[in-house]
């Protein structure tokens, strides 16, 4: 038998956007589509569909990111962001759900914004279609 025959192939995610899951965070957090969980994990309810078929998924938010006047040192007077050391930026996530994705599965942004702080996660939580 030749092996090669029955090689699995690597499972990409197709070009689909799916749109139910795609939006600004709040809108998405007030539709029920996603909740925050604790930290900086957001979890994403995925219907048996979406989880079956895959695609992809943006999430745009604001963030927390360094401060690029005074890069968080303490000892400047920044007006930029009140001496924090942080301010908020835009950001959207790109999330790829592969064809046949588990409850439960952990994606990481493609992406992070440069200096922003902490790490994002999102879980996917599979519901039956109703």
């Amino acid at each position: 038998m030749n092996p090669r025959l029955f090689a699995a192939e690597p499972r990409r995610a197709p070009s689909v956007m799916l749109h139910r899951l795609s939006g600004p965070l709040n809108a998405l957090l007030a539709c029920g589509v996603a909740r925050r969980l604790d930290g900086d994990v957001i979890e994403l309810i995925v219907n048996e569909r979406e989880a079956a078929e895959g695609g992809m998924v943006y999430i745009s938010m604001r963030v927390p990111v360094r401060c690029p006047a005074c890069v968080g040192d303490p000892a400047l007077s920044c007006t930029r962001c009140g001496t924090t050391g942080l301010v908020e930026e835009p950001y959207s996530a790109w999330l790829a759900l592969r064809p046949g994705i588990m409850d439960g599965a952990v994606l990481a942004p493609s992406a992070l914004f440069p200096g922003m702080v902490g790490p994002m996660s999102f879980r996917v939580r599979r519901r039956s279609l109703m």
